[in-house]
C-alpha cells in the first residue's frame, strides 16, 4: 500500500463531527502510519433524538412556569440572541419576555449541545405548539408542545 495512492470518500452528517483516525499497516514491512484530525461539520441545529421533535412540556402546578431541554447537534455555536422561542402562528416577539434560554455544548468535539429554557407566567392561552428558531450560518426550527 505504501507508495500507492489510495483514497476514501465519506459524507459527513451533522452528528459526524469528532476526532477521526486513519491507520494504515504495511503487512510486508509491518510499518504503521497513523493520521488523526478533528472534523467539524457545519450544520444547522438538528435534534439528537427523534423523540425531541415530539417534546410535550407541562406547566408546573400553580407556578406558571416550565423547564425544557432539547439536545441538538449544531456548528458553529449559535449566539444566544440568535436563539428565539415563539408560538406557531404568532410573531417572534410576542413571547419574547416570557422565557430565558441558554445553550451549552455537552461534547464540543462532536458538536453535541443542549438548549435549556424556562418559560414564565404561562397561562392556558399560551398552550400550543412552539418553535425554537436557532440561527448560526444557517437557520433551523425545532419545535415542542406546551400543555
Amino acid at each position: 500500500i505504501f507508495g500507492k495512492e489510495q483514497s476514501h470518500v465519506t459524507y459527513a452528517g451533522c452528528n459526524s463531527s469528532g476526532v477521526y483516525v486513519c491507520r494504515i499497516t504495511d503487512s510486508v514491512n509491518r510499518t504503521v502510519a497513523t493520521l488523526a484530525g478533528t472534523l467539524k461539520v457545519r450544520c444547522r441545529a438538528t435534534s439528537c433524538n427523534k423523540e425531541d421533535g415530539n417534546l410535550n412540556l407541562r406547566v408546573h402546578d400553580h407556578t406558571g412556569y416550565t423547564d425544557g431541554t432539547i439536545c441538538v447537534f449544531v456548528h458553529p455555536r449559535p449566539k444566544l440572541e440568535n436563539i428565539v422561542i415563539y408560538k406557531e402562528n404568532a410573531s417572534q416577539n410576542a413571547f419574547k419576555f416570557k422565557y430565558n434560554i441558554n445553550f451549552s455544548y455537552t461534547e464540543e468535539v462532536s458538536n453535541r449541545g443542549e438548549i435549556h429554557f424556562r418559560l414564565y407566567n404561562v397561562t392556558p392561552s399560551d398552550y400550543g405548539r412552539y418553535y425554537i428558531h436557532a440561527r448560526n450560518d444557517m437557520s433551523s426550527k425545532l419545535y415542542f408542545k406546551l400543555a
